[in-house]
């Protein structure tokens, strides 16, 4: 950049941009600027256009090393060379997971869409090395609930996979025009990326077998049973079940032997959750306000500008609408921007939030089912009745305290690798964020600084 302002500004700023950064922005601005154009043609690939955005914009946050933490409240000792070299070996272990090409098959009310996962590893427990597979919503909604099942009880922290939508899922079923669905499916599509990089962030569940099947295992998996066909009285019986497991989560119960640690990063979490939720109201605001951007004022003023008779003033005014229809394509960028990295992002660590919740409250079962055989066992010695409470009590009462101390164990390691990922990631997607930001206002600037000259020929 040649002009006095973006010079300026790069003699200045500490956050000077590369030429890479400069060609970004222009391709950026170039998509969104052909997608506003009124006769610009249609794309052969009905999402050709997200794709491109995202080849544009996506910074390489795939491979994620696996770099074990030690706990916060274990004291830490010199490490013995043979673990120091597994730990490094360890370190080496990387796996990339993109999920693109949403394609939908069939017509009608039996027409799904299908999204093709490609996956890089050189994880020892993948027999290969990159695969290529193709899945449907179900089948991520079938992988969590198999994760679910295997690790709750442990107080493992599980990524949660986009929620369902009934109505946008309709319209892709019965759309003839695959178009008029592009936004819905690639919304889904990030959605679910973000799932299964999380997952693979997870030193425990990237290598569970569930998932390695689901990366490269080709072939048709079982369907999840919340997405499956059910009878009327199975609905009824769930819906009173889940009815039962949220009033449960919704009543206090006071923990006496408690750590301390434990119930502060409950809080901590649950005043996390809060400030994510309204964080991401505030976000969802700024995009639906950025893409609702008309140039409606752009059109008056070139309307005016060909009824105005004085020339320079009519040059000026036609230069000022141009500038205002060009904002409209950086506004409807930015909106972008908002949605697929800010937006998401705190989407994704609200349901970690929710995840961490749930292990919370998986300990507090525990602790009810101990305090429950252990008042057990005492009503049985005060009947003095000696057979009958040297039985299975002492035995259930010693393992399910083991199962308790087990899980309060995991779960303070899960906490570190919730703070862990949520530090990472927000730097990492912050720091794109406000990159592509500052492109763009440069861009803005430089708009109105070429208005601003047509502006002063005006005699």
């Amino acid at each position: 950049m040649n002009d006095p302002l973006s010079a300026n500004f790069e003699e200045n700023s500490s956050l000077s941009l590369s030429a890479e950064n400069e060609d970004l922005f222009v391709s950026i601005y170039e998509c969104d600027k052909q997608k506003h154009e009124k006769h610009a043609d249609k794309e052969d690939d009905i999402f050709a256009e997200a794709n491109e955005y995202f080849e544009d914009i996506a910074i390489d946050q795939c491979v994620m090393t696996s770099n074990k933490q030690p706990s916060p409240y274990v004291h830490q000792s010199s490490q013995h060379p043979q673990q120091s070299n597994e730990a490094n070996e360890e370190s080496k272990h990387f796996i990339a997971v993109t999920v693109k090409d949403p394609r939908k098959v069939g017509e009608g009310l039996n027409a799904y869409v299908v999204y093709k996962i490609c996956t890089n590893t050189n994880l020892p427990e993948f027999q290969l090395d990159h695969a290529e597979v193709t899945r449907r919503f179900s089948d991520f909604l079938y992988l969590h609930s198999k994760l679910v099942d295997k690790y709750k009880q442990l107080g493992t922290i599980i990524p949660s996979p986009p929620e369902k939508n009934a109505i946008g899922t309709t319209r892709v079923k019965i759309s003839r025009d695959e178009s008029t669905c592009n936004d819905f499916i690639e919304h889904r599509r990030e959605a679910l990326e973000r799932f299964l990089r999380c997952i693979c962030k997870h030193p425990t569940l990237r290598v569970d077998p569930n998932v390695v099947d689901f990366l490269e295992l080709e072939g048709t998996l079982p369907r999840s049973s919340s997405s499956s066909t059910m009878s009327s009285s199975s609905r009824v019986l769930r819906f009173i079940n889940k009815v039962g497991e949220n009033i449960s989560k919704l009543a206090i119960y006071k923990m006496d032997d408690a750590e301390e640690w434990l119930e502060d990063k409950q809080q901590q979490v649950e005043l996390m959750e809060v400030h994510l939720r309204s964080m991401y109201n505030n976000v969802e605001e700024l995009y639906a306000h950025r893409k609702g951007y008309t140039i409606s004022l752009s059109k008056s003023i070139d309307w005016l500008s060909t009824t105005e008779e004085h020339v320079s003033l009519s040059r000026a005014l036609s230069s000022l609408a141009e500038t205002l229809n060009e904002c409209g394509y950086l506004y409807s960028s930015q909106s972008n921007a908002d949605f697929y990295i800010l937006l998401q992002l705190v989407n994704q660590h609200l349901g970690l939030c929710q995840s961490a919740k749930d292990s919370f409250q998986e300990r507090v079962r525990l602790y009810k089912l101990c305090k429950e055989d252990d008042a057990m066992k005492k009503k049985m010695m005060a009947s003095k009745n000696e057979m009958t409470a040297s039985c299975g009590p002492e035995d259930g009462q010693g393992q399910l305290s083991s199962e308790l101390q087990q899980t309060s164990s995991n779960i303070m390691k899960e906490m570190k690798w919730m703070d862990d990922t949520r530090a990472s990631d927000f730097k990492e997607d912050v720091t794109q964020y406000m990159q592509i930001m500052l492109n763009q206002q440069m861009r803005l600037a430089e708009m109105w600084e070429a208005f601003l000259g047509v502006a002063k020929d005006i005699s």
